[in-house]
């Protein structure tokens, strides 16, 4: 009886430890598809991301990211922002699929003026485990860009984008 009873506490405690306690990197490159908004080409761009799992559902990641749009007019639009996201995993696997949420901040600069505004991202992705301690991660990212009265490009402070990212 005391074997059964101890095996039973094991299980408990072994339910609220996360799966892995380490904290992870992640570098990806990104393609971005622009929104009509910004009358540019779409364009590559890349970042890093460091995260922890918190528990067999969650994850939790800073991301930093570097991105740039060839505009139709010749005026570049580079972009420097970060993102803190939290990653819903569906189930963890070989393949295991999530859902994302991020909020953050971007420094967008175009035609010689710049400007700081708030962003959102909400999206869908999945990792895909290699070999212990390797795995390749995409999600595709709608997200939504307000550069707060910036007058980046006329007519509109807000854009709205899809990014594609695989690390």
């Amino acid at each position: 009886a005391a074997f059964s009873a101890m095996s039973l506490v094991s299980l408990a405690h072994a339910d609220e430890t996360p799966p892995d306690d380490r904290w992870y990197i992640a570098p990806f490159g990104t393609f971005i598809k622009s929104g009509g908004d910004r009358n540019a080409k779409d364009d590559w761009g890349g970042g890093l991301g460091v995260g922890k799992m918190l528990d067999e559902h969650f994850n939790v990641e800073l991301r930093g990211f570097y991105q740039r749009f060839n505009g139709n007019t010749g005026s570049s639009w580079d972009m420097t922002g970060g993102t803190a996201d939290v990653q819903y995993y569906l189930f963890r696997d070989t393949f295991s699929p999530y859902t994302v949420l991020g909020v953050g901040a971007m420094n967008t600069s175009h035609g010689g003026d710049s400007g700081t505004g708030f962003i959102g991202e909400a999206g869908v992705g999945f990792t895909y485990e290699v070999m212990d301690n390797f795995m390749v991660r995409s999600d595709v990212r709608y997200r939504y860009n307000n550069n707060f009265n910036a007058h980046l490009q006329p007519g509109t402070d807000e854009f709205h984008d899809m990014t594609v990212n695989v690390g």
